[in-house]
């Protein structure tokens, strides 16, 4: 399933994408030298991916989860990286 989630949203970040129960977004206060990265919060923990490639910054999911989370983030990469361009194209 991948849904916009608006009730999720915290008062700190744009809407998130919820793919396979896991919340894909960013944050409003992203740092403006950090290269395109996302953030994904649900299931019990949280994770952060840099973009173009997508790699691992940091994950408190099991390793399983961390896969299947880099592996969504790979298949997304490119409507990540224009939402990402779309969020902050004023930087």
């Amino acid at each position: 399933e991948d849904t916009t989630c608006d009730a999720l949203q915290h008062r700190h970040a744009v809407p998130f994408v919820e793919i396979r129960g896991y919340l894909f977004g960013f944050f409003v206060s992203e740092p403006p030298n950090e290269p395109a990265h996302i953030h994904v919060k649900g299931k019990g923990g949280s994770a952060k991916l840099w973009l173009l490639p997508v790699r691992l910054v940091r994950s408190s999911y099991s390793a399983t989860e961390t896969r299947e989370i880099v592996d969504i983030a790979s298949g997304e990469e490119d409507r990540f990286v224009e939402m990402w361009r779309e969020r902050f194209r004023d930087r």
